[in-house]
This record gives structure tokens, C-alpha cells and sequence, in this order.
């Protein structure tokens, strides 16, 4: 994990205080308090900056996925840019997904504005219990999950359900020391069942042993492949 922080502070009440937050390959930030006393836990490889002034608490998600639990101060929204959506805490503890083509947003506990801002402009309300999927374009998917359930990656764990190998492989390497390849052939392959993303040589090894595959090992990465041999 590596982390930089740059206070500043300035005279009588306003203040600033910025830092950068980062996390490596295969860690998590446990518990990052904020001045405010709100907690951050980040996924593997994900990245986002704090700007705190007198007036707002304001957060940019860069990339990857993060769980926040916000402490109230009615005099200091609490807002999460990521993108083109916006979303603002309502005293609440919410995690944020940041994908290539959309975002996910979970509420656990409490209310969450959201904000699209373009192509078009909407707004929705999002209340514990409930999952915001949002498209790039717009789209917007809201489901009901079980409340007070936290993300799976917040243990370690995902849970794949008709998962394309492909898109599973992509979470494992995230936690992978050494990169992991996926030949064209097995991609699409679904694959269902929970994987602990901290035991990456044991999860290769299920897949090799139940879906016909060949594990093949470089210096500088592991790759899956389809075995000729067989059927």
C-alpha cells in the first residue's frame, strides 16, 4: 500500500486538507480514517483523492472500487465524483464500483444522492438495501440486494454466478503477485462458484482440475489455456 498526504492549513476556520490514497495489487486499505472521522476501505488497485475544506467533504474516485462509512456533519456534505456521476451521502456507509463501461453503486446503510451529470442529466435516490447499476450511456438498472450485506471483496471473497472465465480472471489478477493470462478459446467459459481472491495458486488449480485447462508459468506471468489433450 502506498500513501501520500499534503496538509494545508490556512487561517481561522478554513482549512484544506488534500491526500491521495492508493492501494497495490492483492491489498486493501483497512479502516482509512479521515479528519472527519468517516472510514474508507479500498480494493485492490483502486485509487482516489480527499479534498477537505470548511465547507465540503469532496472525495474522487479514480479508479476501482471503494466502501465508505461517512460521519455526519450537517455543515459539510460528504460527495463522491467519479466520472461523470456525482453521488452525496446522506448519512450513510455505501460502496462504489468504477468498471470501464459502468459504475455500481451499493447502499448499505442510510441514503445516497446520485447524479448523473451528462448525456443527459438524472437523479435518483438510493436507500439502504438497494444497488444502482449505471451505464456510461446512461442507462440505469436498480435492484434490491440484502440489506446490511457488505461487498465480497470486502473478505476476500467473490462469488461468480455463470461468470465468463474471462471477466473472473480479470478480479483474480487484481490479486495475483504475478499477472494472469487467458487464452481467446476459454474466455467465454462461465464459471460459477466463491472464490478466496487471497489464494490465487488454489483457485487456478480448481479451475484446471474442473474445466479442462493448462496452466502454463513465465517468470512474469501465469496463463490459462485450453488442453489439446483433453476432451
Amino acid at each position: 500500500m502506498t500513501l501520500f498526504a499534503l496538509v494545508f492549513f490556512e487561517p481561522k476556520a478554513s482549512f484544506h486538507h488534500e491526500s491521495l490514497h492508493i492501494s497495490a495489487t492483492g491489498e486493501r486499505i483497512v479502516k482509512q480514517t479521515l479528519t472527519d472521522g468517516s472510514e474508507i476501505d479500498l480494493n485492490s488497485l483502486a485509487k482516489l483523492s480527499v479534498h477537505y475544506s470548511a465547507k465540503s467533504r469532496d472525495i474522487t474516485l479514480h479508479e476501482g472500487e471503494a466502501l465508505f462509512a461517512v460521519a455526519k456533519d450537517v455543515n459539510r456534505p460528504f460527495k463522491v465524483t467519479s466520472g461523470n456521476l456525482k453521488f452525496e451521502a446522506l448519512g450513510t456507509v455505501f460502496n462504489i464500483t468504477k468498471k470501464t463501461n459502468r459504475h455500481e453503486l451499493v447502499v448499505l446503510e442510510g441514503q445516497v444522492k446520485t447524479l448523473l451529470e451528462n448525456p443527459l442529466p438524472q437523479s435518483w435516490i438510493i436507500n439502504a438495501g438497494e444497488k444502482l447499476l449505471l451505464s456510461k450511456t446512461g442507462e440505469a438498472l436498480l435492484s434490491k440486494i440484502h440489506q446490511g450485506t457488505p461487498p465480497n471483496w470486502f473478505d476476500n471473497h467473490l462469488v461468480a454466478e455463470k461468470m465468463p472465465l474471462g471477466v473472473l480472471i480479470k478480479y483474480m489478477s487484481n490479486w495475483s503477485t504475478l499477472p494472469i493470462k487467458i487464452s481467446p478459446e476459454v474466455s467465454g467459459r462461465l464459471i460459477s462458484g466463491q472464490f478466496d481472491l487471497a489464494q490465487t495458486h488454489h483457485n487456478l488449480d480448481i479451475l484446471v482440475r474442473l474445466y479442462n485447462l493448462k496452466l502454463q508459468k513465465t517468470d512474469s506471468y501465469w496463463m490459462l489455456v485450453k488442453d489439446a489433450n483433453l476432451q
